[in-house]
């Protein structure tokens, strides 16, 4: 019968909505508990070990105490790696949250109603899987330098990099494009989470950080801190969206 179809069809999109609402609230705190991780890193090269230096200690600027992309010659502070390691690992369980809850929501534009559902549920799918495992790969290496206390023998080389790169990059940037028809709140959060990539990294030491706290890229301070506030911004970014999907349900209520 028509009226139990419509209830019926009503009925799966609050659930739907429900369990979007609550995934957008999980991915949130993930991301600020990602935030937090990567932030406490950041302190302690900045803070609590920039402290130590004397003037004629190596600068806490020098490059063998950076520990988003360590080298050869890296020089460990502290769990400042593990802390980082811990924080992109969290970040990936957020993306993982974020993704439920934004492919439960419908399209808004009829172009993407037209290629298919069940085609753009692949791609995102693919996206997101892409995404995380370079988010993995790099949280798992940091993970394993800074309990080893040195790089692991497979290094992150030219070849290693610039796959990591290309991938968070074109992987975020896409997700952002699709994710961002649906709720912009999500499009925003993923635009805002490759402030966190390598792309990000360099960015902040380039440009970000010597803007904010003065020097030149090889003298910046804190770029570890400008690119955790990229995942704090993006939780933020997320909290919104969560609210706009609650919105969504109380005017849908209204209509019907």
């Amino acid at each position: 019968m028509p009226g139990l179809d419509e209830a019926g069809d009503y009925t799966r999109k609050v659930r739907f909505r429900r369990t979007a609402f609550i995934s957008l609230l999980a991915a949130t705190a993930l991301f600020l508990v990602s935030f937090t991780l990567q932030l406490l890193a950041s302190l302690q090269r900045w803070v609590t070990f920039s402290g130590t230096r004397g003037p004629t200690d190596t600068s806490v600027e020098d490059h063998v105490y950076d520990y988003f992309i360590p080298g050869d010659d890296w020089e460990p502070i502290g769990t400042a790696a593990q802390l980082l390691g811990a924080g992109l690992l969290v970040q990936v369980l957020g993306l993982l949250a974020m993704a439920l809850g934004i492919m439960l929501l419908p399209a808004t534009t009829r172009i993407f109603s037209r290629l298919g559902t069940a085609g753009i549920a692949v791609l995102e799918a693919v996206l997101v899987l892409l995404v995380a495992a370079t988010f993995t790969a790099h949280g798992g290496y940091l993970l394993a330098s800074g309990a080893n206390g040195t790089i692991p023998g497979m290094q992150i080389g030219p070849g290693v990099f610039w796959t990591m790169f290309w991938a968070a990059l074109l992987g975020l940037g896409a997700l952002a494009l699709i994710w961002g028809n649906r709720l912009p709140a999500a499009g925003a959060a993923c635009a805002l989470l490759i402030g966190t990539t390598l792309l990000g990294y360099l960015l902040a030491t380039y440009v970000v950080a010597p803007i904010f706290f003065g020097g030149s890229h090889d003298t910046a301070r804190f770029t570890e801190t400008v690119v955790a506030a990229s995942t704090a911004a993006a939780a933020i970014a997320l909290a919104f969206g969560a609210r706009d999907v609650v919105r969504r349900a109380d005017v849908g209520v209204e209509r019907a």
